[in-house]
């Protein structure tokens, strides 16, 4: 009976997810700016939370009829991602680089991430105008689920050989910290800005938060996947057809030849 593997580098995996987001997100403001005139003071988000938050562009036709369609591509690259960065912890994990405590947060925030993904679908099916908490409560989940990506594949890179340069140990720690920073700010100033004050400035003060956590969550990371040096890390899944008819032998582990690859991912 042969052995078979498939090949798979979680990072570029990675970079599949936050591309193809980042083409989603393109083509949708380019057709809400070509279709669609939005008054930043008067549309359904900005009557809940006083402002008008960078999901406007998922919400009108034609942006509506094209998102869902492309959303699954997208989600299927995240979620494979995610999935892999489960096997590479479980790896690291038996090899003792990772303790069970730390794989077992890790693998909650994993989770969490991938039914993020699924939850971020609703968006698409209920519109502000239908039912504003169904369409925004994904939305906001799916911000967080992007932050517990980069937390957790900055504290796996810095925990499990190979490590990274003393360099880019400082500029992700930085990374980190920023990122968290703007993800607690921009938190504070929703709920700051929906329950307490109104104010001009409060409103500026968001939307400048809120463009910032955008660049930190969705165009810094692909670039540090790039850099990062498990860029080549590789994770081998292998598996032996067994015998199919009484009587037939299994060979000897030490007689096996070597697994045949079938696809590198």
């Amino acid at each position: 009976m042969g052995r078979y593997a498939i090949v798979i580098t979680p990072e570029r995996w990675r970079v599949a997810f936050y591309s193809s987001f980042i083409l989603l997100f393109g083509l949708c403001v380019g057709l809400t700016k070509r279709y669609v005139h939005i008054d930043d003071t008067d549309n359904p988000i900005y009557h809940v939370f006083g402002y008008t938050n960078v999901c406007i562009n998922f919400d009108f036709p034609p942006s509506s009829y094209v998102a869902p369609g492309i959303w699954p591509f997208v989600m299927m690259c995240g979620v494979i991602y995610q999935a892999t960065c489960m096997l590479r912890n479980w790896t690291a994990w038996k090899d003792g680089k990772l303790s069970s405590c730390e794989y077992y947060v890790l693998a909650c925030m994993h989770v969490y991430v991938i039914l993020s993904f699924f939850a971020f679908s609703i968006c698409f099916a209920v519109g502000p105008t239908e039912n504003i908490v169904l369409h925004t409560l994904p939305f906001t989940a799916f911000m967080l689920a992007l932050f517990f990506v980069a937390v957790a594949n900055w504290y796996y890179i810095n925990n499990v050989p190979p490590y990274l340069p003393m360099w880019k140990q400082v500029a992700g720690h930085a990374y980190i910290g920023v990122f968290s920073l703007a993800t607690l700010a921009f938190m504070f100033l929703s709920v700051y800005l929906l329950y307490v004050d109104h104010s001009e400035m409060t409103r500026r003060v968001i939307v400048i938060v809120d463009d910032f956590w955008e660049c930190c969550a969705i165009i810094v990371p692909p670039f540090i996947a790039c850099i990062s040096e498990q860029w080549t890390e590789q994770i081998h899944i292998e598996w032996k057809l067994l015998p199919t008819r009484m009587g037939d032998d299994h060979e000897p582990l030490d007689n096996e030849e070597p697994a045949k690859e079938l696809a590198t991912l």
